[in-house]
This record gives C-alpha cells, structure tokens and sequence, in this order.
C-alpha cells in the first residue's frame, strides 16, 4: 500500500505492516517522514512520527536528527480535540465503542474460522 493510502484509509492490518516493515529499513521511514508533512490527515501524520521514532529515534520530517517532543507530536490531535467541543467524557464513551466494535469483530472472525 503506498505511503498516502496508509495515512488516507488504511486499516489496523494496513498499519500493522508498516510498522513491521520499518525493521531496520532507513529510507522507508525518511519517505513516510517526508508524505507526512503533506497529508491532511494530522492524526495519520502524527502516527507515522511516532512509529518511525520508535525504529529510528531522532529521525525528524527533514531528514536530520531531532527528537520532537511527546507534546510537539500530539499537539495536531489535542487541537483537533479541542476544536471538536467533545467533553472527555464523550470522548471515553467513543472510544469505548469502538473497543468493542474491534472486539465484536474478531469474535466473528474467530467464529467463522
């Protein structure tokens, strides 16, 4: 799956991929670094930091070594949030279903094999 469709649309097993794919693979998470700077979507961003930072820390969007904060990383999704109106609360219950859904799913899965 290219670069774009993960961040766009891709799924758990999509994202599970990627991130056993950057075992030890340098320019593939430079590339995912430098997509990430352009999509629109800052959740999926922020996700790619965080998994090439974990196989490559110090790795930055511009190629150089530097460490982004936690806070720098996650600040796209708490301004996200924010902006949303969503009380924690709402925000727990959300999550919670879709725990749950993911969970009911597998179940099936499990069912059907």
């Amino acid at each position: 799956m290219a670069l774009e469709s993960l961040m766009e649309r891709g799924e758990l097993a999509d994202w599970r991929e990627f991130a056993l794919s950057l075992k030890g693979n340098e320019q593939l998470a430079r590339d995912a670094l430098r997509v990430s700077e352009y999509v629109e979507d800052r959740a999926s961003a922020s996700l790619i930091r965080v998994l090439v930072s974990q196989r490559f820390p110090g790795l930055s969007p511009g190629g150089e070594r530097a460490l982004p904060s936690l806070n720098q990383i996650l600040a796209p999704i708490h301004e996200e949030f924010r902006q949303s109106g969503m009380s924690e609360a709402e925000l727990s219950c959300l999550i919670e279903e879709a725990r749950d859904e993911v969970w009911q799913e597998k179940q099936r899965g499990k069912a059907a094999s």
